[in-house]
C-alpha cells in the first residue's frame, strides 16, 4: 500500500513524498529467489522530496527503510548550469546506508556522484562514480570504488 502526497510544493512539477506499506508471503519452501530472502516479512519505506528553491531546480530527497535497515540523503540539480550543460540533464550526490538482511555481512556505506544526460529522445544516460565504505559482503578490503554506465528507457 502506497500514500503519496506533496508537502509545500513551490512549483508544478513537485514530485510526491511517499509512504509504503509492503508486505511478501515469501516462497513455498523458504528459499531465496530473484531478489527475495525467501522468508515472509514486512516492513515500510518512507521518501520526502522537497523542492528548495522556487524554480523546482534544486531537490533535496530523503530515505528511509524498516526491514531491509536502509537510509539516503540525495540532493539533486536539474539542468545545471556550465558549459557541457544539455537539455533536460541532472546531477547529483548521494549517500546511502544499508544494513544486508545476512547477518554475516557488514553495514555498508555508499557515497555516489552521478550525471545524467538525453541521448535521444526516450533515453537517457547516467555516469556515475561511486566510493563504497565497508563492501558488505567483502571482509578483505575496506572500501571500493565502482564507476557505471546506466541507461534509461522513458516510454
Amino acid at each position: 500500500m502506497e500514500i503519496g502526497y506533496k508537502q509545500c510544493p513551490k512549483t508544478k512539477k513537485a514530485a510526491y513524498s511517499k509512504l509504503t506499506l509492503w508486505h511478501n508471503d515469501g516462497t513455498k519452501d523458504d528459499q531465496p529467489i530473484n531478489a527475495s530472502t525467501g522468508r515472509e516479512d514486512h516492513g515500510v519505506m518512507v521518501k520526502l522530496e522537497q523542492e528548495l528553491d522556487q524554480h523546482g531546480v534544486k531537490i533535496a530527497v530523503v530515505r528511509w527503510g524498516k526491514t531491509w535497515r536502509q537510509a539516503a540523503i540525495s540532493f539533486l540539480v536539474y539542468n545545471p548550469s556550465g558549459p557541457l550543460r544539455i537539455q533536460n540533464d541532472l546531477c547529483g550526490a548521494t549517500i546511502n546506508w544499508v544494513e544486508s538482511v545476512v547477518p554475516t555481512a557488514q553495514e555498508e556505506v555508499n557515497f555516489e556522484i552521478f550525471y545524467r544526460f538525453p541521448s535521444f529522445v526516450g533515453l537517457d544516460t547516467t555516469v556515475s562514480l561511486q566510493h563504497i565504505e565497508n563492501p558488505a559482503f567483502r571482509d578483505e578490503f575496506s572500501d571500493a570504488q565502482a564507476f557505471s554506465i546506466r541507461i534509461r528507457s522513458v516510454f
